[in-house]
């Protein structure tokens, strides 16, 4: 029996021992897997914020480019994979047409430029067309909204829904009620692409059109040629038009209007468009000169201003009818200062033969100059890009500076900077702002706003200032860095 109870003892503590020997090992291995899962984890951390950082950078960089207006760095940062429906990162945040949060950087291209060149790329590269923001305003829409003709083509091109309603309206909608929009022209040609591209007239189209004004109250600055525009196309009709505003679409459109019945009606000196228009104005607008002088005979202000801030004068420089501008200047004795702020409101759009008259009102083209400004019409003729103008002017005897050639790179305009380098200006001159302030040199303006194009173009007229040098510094591109490494600074 006591052999028996010691051989189970004994039994009994090699298979403890055996057990606690397992155990252990079985710890052992549980510790190497613990171990093992842990690296695994912490190397997956690593390599995850590794890629987040760096989908951040690429981000971060197509960011900075949209908002700086760098069109190279933003189409590097597209090539590097940045993100082409998204910035990818609640930190990268611009604002929608509402002041809403919005992260899409075909988006944001569109609300701050107007060459669009980074949200052509991203586009082109496969951003989605038919992107819509918190509010349901879809791409076409806001290029629409800015009167980006060649955009909307290009977005339609690759896809963007023509026939797409927010709240009932179209692309077309707000084409014809922006009042981003200043050249008429333009306005009705962006109206008829898209009216051709299967952009639907809608029933806020028409409402839009009959009561003269759009989305928040905004009005077109060209509603008379529009309203135009739109009873060709069939889609109003005079007769649809409230009476008042017929009366004013007749005085625009230089059709007889019965004055005695007219008077009947309306007190001349109360009787006003939604766009803040009397019928003096409009009739100065539209270079109506016999209906000016009536409405001005009847009491009809001459000196007020529309909702979008342009007086008479300015409405009347949008004519080539002199004789307006004659009369009105004679009627308003309007000062230097008045008529050079009137010029530079009007070099857009207005003919050159406004432009030049108005001009030799305040003896512009001399060094004695009824205005003492730091913009001579010549920079602001190079500001719009009026190349007609600056021909004209430097024949005339005017000389363009720095400043006439830093508007030409900045509006990416190489006819024009080349033309303003031939009339002797330096490459690298800069002028004096007062108070110890210069104009930036063209090659800094043009690394700045990563136009490949030009930066070359100034490197091989052997631009190499110092303030180009800090910008190459700031800039994210590759390929402007290595066509400035060319440069003997």
């Amino acid at each position: 029996m006591r052999q028996l109870l010691t051989d189970w003892k004994n039994k009994h503590t090699i298979v403890s021992l055996f057990c606690d020997e397992n155990d252990q090992d079985r710890v052992k291995i549980k510790k190497k897997y613990k171990v093992l899962f842990l690296c695994v984890i912490v190397c997956a951390g690593i390599m995850w914020g590794k890629w987040q950082i760096d989908e951040y950078r690429k981000n971060l960089k197509l960011y900075n480019a949209i908002e700086s207006g760098d069109a190279a760095s933003g189409i590097e940062a597209v090539e590097e994979g940045a993100g082409k429906d998204s910035f990818n990162s609640f930190l990268l945040v611009m604002e929608s047409l509402s002041g809403k949060d919005d992260r899409n950087p075909v988006y944001a291209d569109t609300i701050l430029r107007n060459d669009n060149e980074i949200a052509g790329y991203l586009i082109q590269s496969g951003a989605n067309p038919n992107y819509k923001d918190k509010d349901g305003i879809s791409l076409l829409m806001l290029a629409a909204k800015m009167g980006n003709l060649d955009f909307c083509k290009l977005l339609i091109e690759n896809g963007a829904d023509p026939g797409y309603k927010r709240k009932g309206a179209s692309a077309l909608d707000y084409a014809i009620t922006s009042e981003d929009i200043t050249d008429a022209e333009k306005q009705q040609q962006l109206a008829e692409y898209l009216y051709k591209a299967g952009v639907p007239v809608t029933t806020v189209t028409k409402r839009f059109l009959k009561r003269g004004y759009g989305f928040e109250g905004e009005v077109s600055k060209s509603w008379e040629k529009m309203t135009q525009w739109a009873i060709e196309k069939g889609i109003v009709e005079e007769a649809d038009l409230s009476q008042k505003q017929q009366y004013f679409y007749k005085i625009a459109a230089g059709e007889n209007i019965d004055l005695k019945e007219l008077q009947k009606k309306y007190d001349v000196r109360d009787l006003y468009h939604v766009s803040g228009e009397n019928i003096a104005m409009t009739a100065a607008k539209n270079g109506h000169i016999e209906m000016l002088k009536w409405a001005a005979a009847k009491g009809a202000s001459l000196k007020e201003e529309d909702v979008h801030g342009d007086n008479i004068l300015v409405l009347a420089a949008g004519t080539d009818n002199l004789e307006t501008l004659e009369y009105l200047i004679e009627k308003l004795k309007p000062s230097g200062e008045e008529i050079y702020d009137c010029i530079c409101e009007a070099m857009e759009c207005a003919p050159q033969s406004t432009i030049l008259y108005l001009a030799k009102q305040i003896d512009a083209f001399s060094d004695k100059s009824a205005v003492e400004s730091t913009e001579t019409i010549l920079n602001v003729a190079a500001e719009y890009r009026r190349m007609d103008l600056v021909r004209y002017l430097t024949e005339k005897g005017m000389k363009p500076d720095g400043v006439t050639l830093e508007y030409a790179v900045y509006n990416s305009d190489m006819e024009m900077a080349e033309y303003i380098l031939e009339q002797g200006v330096g490459v690298d001159q800069t002028e004096s702002y007062g108070g110890g302030s210069r104009s930036q040199s063209a090659l800094a303006i043009a690394i700045q706003k990563g136009d490949l194009e030009m930066t070359e173009f100034l490197q091989e007229k052997g631009a190499k200032s110092r303030d180009a040098k800090e910008a190459l510094e700031n800039s994210e591109s590759k390929r402007i860095r290595e066509i400035c490494s060319k440069i003997q600074w």
